[in-house]
C-alpha cells in the first residue's frame, strides 16, 4: 500500500512542476501545451492537417455522426489540438 501512494504522491508532484514550469517558463509552455488545427474547412477535408494530427478521416466520421451529423459538407469547421512532441 506504502508503494502505491508513493507512486501516486509521485505523480502529483510531478504534474504540479510541470504545470509550474510551463506558467513560468515560455519554453515548457510550448513543449506542452498544444496548438489548435483545423480539419475540415467549410465541408473539405484538409488532408495535410489530418495527416499531421494523425486522425483517420474514419474517425472524423464517427465524431460527425455522435454529433447528428449525416455528411460532413454540413460541417463549417472541426478544431483539433496538435500537440508539439507528434
Amino acid at each position: 500500500m506504502a508503494e502505491g501512494a508513493l507512486v501516486y504522491f509521485t505523480l502529483i508532484f510531478i504534474q504540479f512542476i510541470i504545470t509550474w514550469a510551463s506558467v513560468r517558463v515560455k519554453q515548457v509552455k510550448k513543449l506542452v501545451t498544444g496548438k489548435p488545427a483545423l480539419l475540415p474547412y467549410k465541408g473539405e477535408l484538409l488532408d495535410n492537417a489530418i495527416k499531421r494530427e494523425r486522425i483517420t478521416i474514419e474517425e472524423i466520421y464517427v465524431a460527425a455522426r455522435a454529433n447528428g451529423i449525416a455528411n460532413l459538407t454540413e460541417i463549417e469547421v472541426i478544431v483539433s489540438l496538435q500537440y508539439p512532441a507528434k
